[in-house]
């Protein structure tokens, strides 16, 4: 707010008027400004949220492939003098893990590694309160007594993202 007047020569001062400036905001573009705010902020929540789970589950994948190949480099090698695999857990109560081994099955194997699963990550193959062994015959590096490709599945535990660790017959881990 400020006063305009126009003075003149005889220092006499005409028209003054007082100018009243509207340089602020008024509420109702404040409340609708946050809640704009408050929309984009929701929806990059939920962005962010799917992209970390997304990672999540994209990270496990590849660790379970890791490991894998390093137990089929293990039985081409021939560490140990015997065959290597992965056994994959996914017990009825408690965390789902992978252990790998050494030795002609996992019964009489002895467990070089045990890793668990990291929380909110879940097998779908191997299905709920079952196993599913993994392994490589020694020098050749394929599946052992099997002509069939192995699927390892993982998936968050809301189930909108599935990664599959497929191994195939001769031994190849895509």
């Amino acid at each position: 707010m400020f006063v305009n007047c126009k003075i003149e020569n005889s220092m006499k001062i005409r028209n003054c008027k007082l100018i009243i400036s509207n340089k602020g905001f008024t509420l109702l573009e404040i409340i609708l400004t946050m809640g704009i705010l408050a929309i984009l902020a929701t929806a990059g929540f939920g962005l962010y949220y799917g992209f970390q789970t997304n990672i999540k589950v994209d990270e496990v994948a590849g660790n379970i492939a890791t490991i894998l190949r390093h137990a089929r480099a293990n039985s081409i090698s021939g560490e140990q003098g015997a065959q290597w695999g992965v056994r994959f857990v996914y017990p009825q109560t408690g965390d789902s893990y992978y252990d790998v081994f050494w030795g002609e099955n996992y019964a009489s194997a002895t467990t070089t590694e045990r890793s668990f699963l990291t929380t909110g990550v879940i097998f779908t193959n191997p299905a709920a309160s079952s196993t599913l062994d993994v392994i490589f015959s020694r020098r050749s590096g394929s599946l052992e007594n099997s002509t069939t490709t192995l699927t390892v599945s993982i998936k968050n535990e809301a189930g909108d993202i599935m990664k599959n660790i497929i191994i195939e017959p001769n031994g190849l881990i895509k």
